[in-house]
């Protein structure tokens, strides 16, 4: 029987080329992309710590560093004024 193609046994399968180039703004804009999702996850199962965070930057942003002292120093106050006066009520929830 005679051979495919002259003296080769088996025809050339056309393969892909392994090593792709894909160029850095691509890579770029993916890595930011990556990087966006995770935060936004993260951002999603930690709405408490977003919420605290949000308040003090905003805090911070309209009265300045004297008005978060004042902000802290006000809730200081308060866990004081609590922990004295109701300290099974702190002891379970604030502790």
């Amino acid at each position: 029987m005679a051979k495919i193609n002259g003296s080769r046994p088996f025809p050339e399968v056309p393969t892909r080329n392994p090593k792709v180039d894909v160029p850095l703004w691509m890579l770029l804009i993916g890595l930011a992309g990556k990087i966006l999702w995770h935060l936004l996850r993260w951002l999603a199962r930690r709405p408490v710590t977003v919420a605290v965070v949000v308040t003090i930057m905003v805090i911070h942003h309209r009265y300045g560093t004297t008005g978060l002292g004042a902000a802290g120093l006000g809730l200081a106050v308060v866990a004081a004024v609590w922990w004295r006066l109701h300290r099974r009520s702190f002891s379970w929830l604030a502790w």
